[in-house]
């Protein structure tokens, strides 16, 4: 199989922090405070732009390896099991599919992996940020690397 890449894909009007932004934006300020929220308004736009107009990797899966987001690749070979898990986020219940590294593996673990708590240090997001074709896929792929 050759590299297969699945993206982030999300809802194009859920920022509400732009929402506040455009509040204060269109409130009256004078001085100082009007500069201040131009610029903010001017960061949300921009923020807003980078989320949703450039492509944002969630994982790449090869023969060989999965890499999520910007980690180092993780070697099919060194995961012990995948299981998924239901977490608590802002009040909301999401679901993950967590890979499970063997015990004793040499892996370059960035800082969010290691303080990543209840995710684990290789979530894959189920929970809508994903399309639901590619949440399946990714699925099966796992399904079909993961030694159980």
């Amino acid at each position: 199989m050759a590299q297969k890449v699945f993206y982030y894909r999300f809802n194009k009007i859920d920022s509400c922090a732009l929402i506040i932004a455009v509040m204060f934006f269109c409130g009256v300020y004078y001085g100082i405070t009007q500069s201040f929220y131009w610029a903010l308004f001017a960061l949300e736009i921009l923020f807003w732009c980078i989320k949703h107009l450039l492509r944002h990797k969630c994982a790449v899966i090869t023969d060989k390896y999965i890499k999520l987001d910007h980690s180092a690749p993780l070697a099919w070979k060194d995961v012990k099991t995948a299981k998924f898990k239901i977490v608590s986020m802002l009040f909301e219940s999401k679901k993950l599919l967590v890979l499970i590294p063997k015990p004793g593996i040499k892996y370059h673990y960035s800082f969010l992996q290691k303080h990543n708590g209840v995710f684990g240090a290789f979530p894959i997001p189920l929970y809508g940020i994903l399309s639901p074709q590619d949440e399946k896929e990714i699925i099966s792929l796992v399904k079909k690397y993961v030694k159980k």
